[in-house]
């Protein structure tokens, strides 16, 4: 056997199979088969030609975090190692999918503009080495989280005030990303303690006295999650005139 590589002879190439390890994409191929009965060669016969193909390149794996993740999250497609037999530079395609179905979404980020609370978020990632794409592989797939509400404020009137006043707590700035439906707890603080089976969002005690301070706290909550108390003004007792 003799075996050749466009046209010219490889130096020690006579078995009958030739590695793949002497070619590269692109080359042509044949070899040449020549009879021997054990005292004479016979009349040689060449092969057809046979053009080494491109190979599709690979994609170990895909990632996609952060899991867990929210609404105001910014998820990242990450991919595995890259590989080409062939030697070609591989670049990386991404797409997306939410509830199973492909999005439009291009590159290897995702936000919140894409996804809502409770959506499953997926990335599918495909290499490409300029010729052909290779085999895509899909990420792990992230459930959205319900994002617990806040509140940017709170105020307590009136300002001042008596020890027979009756007081409003009031919140404001309250923000629910998921879009839901927002409500509050409230908390009475007189001198710095909590007044217990106070609950309501107004207050009033005959246990005020005067210069005794009050607070009130409000805490967000939606239907899976509770925020984080926001504060009061404080409001001190003024003194009530005599009559």
């Amino acid at each position: 056997y003799q075996w050749f590589i466009g046209g010219k002879t490889v130096s020690g190439a006579t078995a009958s199979t030739l590695s793949s390890k002497l070619t590269n994409k692109g080359d042509s191929i044949n070899c040449a088969v020549t009879p021997n009965d054990g005292k004479t060669d016979g009349k040689s016969m060449a092969s057809n030609v046979v053009t080494i193909g491109n190979s599709a390149p690979t994609v170990a794996s895909a990632k996609l975090a952060p899991d867990p993740a929210f609404k105001s999250s910014t998820l990242t497609c990450t991919e595995g190692a890259t590989s080409d037999v062939d030697g070609d530079k591989v670049s990386i395609r991404f797409g997306w999918t939410v509830n199973g179905s492909t999005i439009k979404a291009k590159g290897n980020t995702l936000t919140g503009a894409d996804f809502s609370k409770k959506d499953v978020v997926g990335c599918v990632v495909t290499p490409n080495d300029g010729t052909v794409d290779g085999k895509s592989v899909s990420s792990n797939r992230v459930t959205i989280s319900n994002t617990a509400p806040t509140v940017k404020s709170v105020r307590l009137t009136p300002d001042p005030a008596t020890k027979t006043s009756t007081f409003t707590c009031t919140p404001s700035g309250g923000v629910d990303v998921d879009g839901d439906k927002l409500g509050y707890t409230y908390r009475w603080l007189v001198n710095g303690s909590t007044v217990s089976g106070a609950s309501s969002n107004t207050f009033s005690s005959t246990k005020l006295a005067y210069k005794s301070t009050v607070q009130c706290g409000a805490t967000p909550f939606d239907a899976d999650d509770t925020g984080k108390e926001v504060t009061s003004n404080i409001v001190t007792i003024s003194n009530t005139a005599p009559v």
